[in-house]
C-alpha cells in the first residue's frame, strides 16, 4: 500500500438502530466488539476530519441461539422505564 492509497477499516458489527431524520437522511447506529478499539479510533478520526466513507456490508449468519439472545436483550432494553421526579403526594 502506498502513502496515497486510502486506508481500509475492516469491521465486524451489528446494526443496532436505524432512524430517519428530519433532513431526509438516515442515521445508522452500529455496535462493534470490544476488541475493535483501534478501528473505532479510526472512525472517530474520520469523523473529526469530516472524511466521508464508502462501505460494503456482508451478512454473517449467526446461530439461532445467539439470535434469540439478541432479541431478548433488545426487548429488555426497549421496556419502558418509570422515572419519578419530585415529592410524592400524600394519600388521603
Amino acid at each position: 500500500m502506498t502513502d496515497n492509497a486510502p486506508a481500509t477499516i475492516k469491521l465486524h458489527f451489528e446494526v443496532w438502530r436505524i432512524k430517519t431524520l428530519v433532513d431526509n437522511t438516515i442515521e445508522v447506529t452500529i455496535h462493534l466488539t470490544e476488541d475493535q478499539i483501534p478501528e473505532a479510533a479510526m472512525l472517530m478520526e474520520c469523523r473529526r476530519m469530516s472524511i466521508t466513507l464508502e462501505a460494503t456490508a456482508k451478512a454473517k449468519v449467526i446461530a439461532q441461539k445467539n439470535r434469540m439472545e439478541l432479541e431478548d436483550a433488545t426487548k429488555k432494553e426497549a421496556a419502558p422505564k418509570v422515572i419519578r421526579m419530585g415529592k410524592r403526594r400524600p394519600q388521603d
